[in-house]
């Protein structure tokens, strides 16, 4: 790993003891011509996971870069563990011009994925990043008989990454390396969907390519964040009300024509999810996280406020 690579490969892993296997060997099978590094971030699994990771960076030490961390190192955010100081730490350690994504519980299905998607980005200077279609699959692997999204813009511009649900999956997400990863603001610890801001900061630095092939797999668990209902419903909206809060801050107000109708629209599912007590304490959170906003647009913040008490 002495020169740099040209891809660095994002692996965050915890608890993917059935599946880590299959995610790293599928990354290693890659048929690329450049060079790559892939950063492994154990997240101090109990299942098999760490120990399975270390083998992997033992057999290939030219190639797969470990790390190893600890539960006490966990971002918990809104109540709930998360991997988010992992994959802070993972990103802020890439070394390519290009950073690619793959966590311990997906796979690349495709060996000519990186090759494709680096060749596109190598002949056209203009484009942020390359995505591509992503095969659901269940736990044991089996095709769920459809793809992450129906439908895949040949061109992504902020119109298509500022949405309500994520545009395509991680796993196809191949984007330049920017400034950003390497000192993560504050406030990234806090909010909900990192992802969509990664999309986001993208599509800011120009338009995003749409493959139209199938190229990796995403492993939708019973029991994963996105498949529970009622009791996390409410949290999951507050937290993209406050991604896109602070992402509108970092854009300087760039895009707000498109982010505060997402927050609207995320905080009346947070409104009609959510007990009175708990709509008043997020709305509070969000006054106390961007109190500059609430000054600058207090009728909307009356307005939230009314929302919040009244439950409409």
């Amino acid at each position: 790993m002495d020169s740099p690579p040209l891809v660095s490969v994002v692996v965050a892993t915890y608890q993917h003891g059935a599946y880590i296997k299959d995610c790293l060997d599928s990354i290693l099978s890659q048929r690329v011509d450049f060079p790559i590094e892939i950063l492994v971030g154990e997240d101090g699994s109990a299942d098999g996971t760490r120990e399975l990771c270390i083998a992997y960076a033992k057999a290939h030490p030219e190639r797969i870069d470990l790390i190893l961390r600890d539960r006490s190192e966990v971002i918990t955010i809104n109540g709930d563990p998360t991997g988010r100081a992992n994959v802070i730490d993972l990103y802020r350690r890439c070394r390519g011009k290009y950073i690619a994504v793959c966590e311990g519980d997906d796979k690349w299905t495709d060996p000519d994925k990186l090759a494709l998607q680096v060749a596109a980005l190598e002949a056209d200077p203009a484009l942020s990043a390359v995505v591509h279609h992503t095969e659901l699959i269940d736990k044991e692997g089996r095709s769920l008989g459809r793809n992450f999204r129906d439908a895949l813009p040949e061109r992504l511009g902020m119109e298509e990454v500022l949405c309500d649900w994520s545009p395509f999956h991680l796993t196809s997400f191949v984007f330049r390396n920017m400034d950003f990863y390497r000192d993560v603001p504050a406030w990234v610890r806090r909010i909900g969907s990192f992802d969509m801001v990664m999309f986001a900061l993208s599509a800011e630095q120009g338009p995003i390519l749409g493959m139209q092939r199938t190229m990796s797999a995403y492993r939708r668990h019973v029991e994963s964040y996105t498949s529970q209902e009622s009791q996390k419903r409410a949290s999951f909206e507050f937290l993209r009300v406050l991604t896109w809060l602070h992402l509108a801050a970092h854009f300087r107000g760039r895009w707000a024509h498109l982010l505060w109708p997402l927050m609207d629209l995320h905080y009346g599912r947070m409104v009609a999810q959510a007990t009175r007590r708990v709509r008043l304490r997020y709305f509070l959170r969000l006054c106390s996280e961007r109190p500059i906003a609430v000054m600058a647009m207090p009728t909307r913040y009356v307005r939230w406020a009314l929302r919040a008490w009244r439950g409409a």
